[in-house]
């Protein structure tokens, strides 16, 4: 998307909590510190508790919001730079995307992009362990039912916040709704031929 939309600045959310992780110690934000799905085991109220579908949800937005904090800061920054840029990731949760459309006059275009089948979840996940040695695919699928109710719950968001939902099962299928979702959007705030809408 990036590529086609000649945009050369992305941020990945993950990379942001890393940052922060260096800054705040596991002392001061432990949720920071866990991976989202885990993250309900840093909650004082979860002590000795067995995780439930309400504690994982609650861990997950823990962690999301400290890491909004860095996401509204690389906002801001391209917003005074105006610059175009994609920011992706597991903690650009849906109410989130809304509050940002809300507190600037940039166009901001939301998105959830979901593998909406749990079999094509589990497939795509295991590949990603096999692609890349360093996140392990072991890791996600002993946590899969995890992954999973995350997902759903970012789903509903979704459809409560009026959040885009893009399947993910097929790269050429998603890549081709995303451009229809941003051009759709695009027309909403310009009219006119596009060599007039994006002259030098």
């Amino acid at each position: 998307i990036a590529h086609r939309l000649d945009i050369v600045r992305s941020q990945s959310t993950d990379m942001l909590r890393e940052v922060m992780r260096l800054i705040f110690p596991e002392r001061l934000l432990p949720a920071l510190h866990m991976s989202s799905y885990l993250a309900w085991k840093a909650l004082p109220e979860s002590a000795g508790l067995e995780k439930d579908d309400a504690r994982t949800v609650s861990g997950y937005l823990t962690q999301a919001r400290e890491v909004a904090i860095g996401v509204e800061a690389v906002m801001k920054r391209a917003g005074s730079e105006q610059i175009s840029l994609i920011i992706e990731g597991i903690h650009v949760y849906p109410e989130l995307q809304r509050e940002l459309c809300d507190s600037t006059d940039a166009i901001i275009i939301p998105l959830m992009v979901a593998v909406l089948k749990r079999k094509s979840l589990r497939k795509q996940l295991t590949g990603r362990g096999s692609t890349n040695k360093s996140r392990r695919a072991e890791r996600y699928l002993r946590h899969f039912d995890d992954i999973w109710k995350l997902q759903r719950y970012l789903l509903e968001e979704s459809e409560a916040h009026d959040v885009t939902v893009i399947n993910n099962e097929n790269l050429d299928d998603a890549i081709a709704q995303i451009m229809d979702v941003v051009a759709a959007e695009l027309a909403n705030h310009y009219s006119g031929k596009p060599k007039d809408v994006f002259k030098s």
